[in-house]
């Protein structure tokens, strides 16, 4: 697989970041990623080594490449995860890479997104690669005690709307709980159990996610996906909920173009995120997303329009069925609900009572599917491309 960086695109800001996955016919290989996030030994000698490397090569002014790094070091919390690249300022342009010191205490993506795993020290060095020469520097990493968050609640609640009542199952996930975007094996194109895929990531809660081809091979996913930072998937269908280093949610029709070109014989690729309407959206913060749709709640409201949104199927427009559906309350908390059969208007009715401030579907019928540790609350009628995961001790 050829070495690719990958930015992202915001308005007039560019933010920098190094990543090996290629994208095509609009998915890339999950296993593409950490290609160039490397571990390094952390001996004193090779630690001063690298450390006078890096202060030499960014230092000197004769050089025509210039990196620096807008701290003296980086903190996060076990559990959480934090972009590199918001404080990498390069003097032109340059692929990026980074190796970690020991990943027991914290690991990195390929395109610089640190996770922490437990409290303690290392060091991350950054690589910075232009048509003409190469420049090292590196950032300590501390990563402190994880934050303490609630665990996570199940609930069967029963819902009237219109007359009728309805039972639905539901798992409310306080905000800043760890998340991720399981792929069947960890990869793009595949199927799995929600059972697997839980256990393969360690979650305390899943449910599945976008809409796949179940009936072709391979089995690739219809909606957006970023995983670990990295887009996935592309799609320019429905509506999207990412999860942003903060720990807090966000939910739009977004929509991903992307450039590319060369530097330094590798090829860069650059992000640029809107929503439906070409309206900018600052989702480069966001770790983690799933694309499904169509909306359902915006701001407290019921507001439904799944054709604009690119819906075309009868069971989506007008049809009932079994669904899945996932919410942002005021809080801050991510609320995931399941039900045996509803139309998308009484499903956007339930999930406003439910106390949805923003909600939108998730793939339903055989493929609706939640679960909050050892118990299986409704079980999904086939295996699975994907998933949306959430825990205490994720495994990224």
């Amino acid at each position: 697989m050829s070495n690719t960086r990958k930015h992202w695109k915001q308005s007039a800001l560019l933010l920098l970041v190094a990543a090996t996955a290629v994208v095509s016919g609009g998915y890339g290989s999950a296993g593409g990623y950490g290609g160039t996030a490397r571990v390094y030994a952390e001996s004193a000698t090779q630690a001063t080594s690298a450390a006078q490397s890096a202060a030499t090569s960014s230092d000197d002014s004769a050089a025509k490449l210039k990196v620096t790094y807008a701290a003296e070091n980086q903190k996060v919390k076990a559990g959480a995860r934090v972009f590199l690249r918001d404080k990498i300022k390069t003097s032109q342009p340059a692929i990026l890479s980074y190796a970690i010191g020991n990943p027991a205490i914290a690991r990195v993506e390929s395109n610089g997104l640190v996770s922490g795993v437990k409290a303690g020290t290392t060091k991350v060095v950054i690589t910075a690669e232009s048509a003409s020469e190469t420049v090292r520097i590196t950032v300590p990493i501390e990563v402190t005690a994880a934050a303490v968050v609630a665990a996570p609640k199940y609930a069967s609640v029963k819902v009237t709307v219109s007359g009728k009542t309805y039972t639905v199952q539901t798992v409310t996930v306080p905000k800043g709980t760890p998340v991720t975007a399981g792929l069947a094996n960890k990869t793009v194109g595949q199927v799995q159990s929600l059972r697997g895929m839980a256990t393969a990531y360690r979650a305390d809660v899943a449910v599945n996610g976008t809409f796949f081809s179940a009936y072709s091979d391979p089995p690739v996913p219809y909606g957006n996906i970023i995983s670990n930072g990295d887009v996935a998937h592309i799609s320019n269908l429905g509506t999207t909920i990412g999860f942003r280093t903060d720990g807090t949610a966000v939910m739009d029709t977004l929509r991903i173009r992307t450039t590319t070109k060369r530097i330094a014989g590798k090829n860069d690729v650059t992000y640029e995120m809107t929503n439906d309407k070409g309206d900018s959206l600052s989702w480069g913060d966001v770790h983690t997303a799933i694309g499904a749709g169509p909306r359902l709640v915006v701001n407290g409201e019921v507001k439904i329009n799944a054709e604009a949104e690119g819906f075309r199927d009868p069971k989506i427009l007008t049809g009932g069925g079994a669904r899945s559906g996932i919410g942002i309350q005021k809080d801050g908390s991510i609320i995931i609900a399941t039900i045996s059969g509803a139309t998308m208007k009484q499903w956007a009715a339930i999930m406003l009572k439910l106390g949805a401030n923003q909600a939108m579907n998730l793939d339903g019928g055989a493929s609706s599917g939640l679960l909050l540790k050892s118990k299986t609350i409704t079980a999904e009628g086939r295996l699975l491309s994907n998933a949306l995961l959430f825990g205490s001790e994720l495994k990224y």
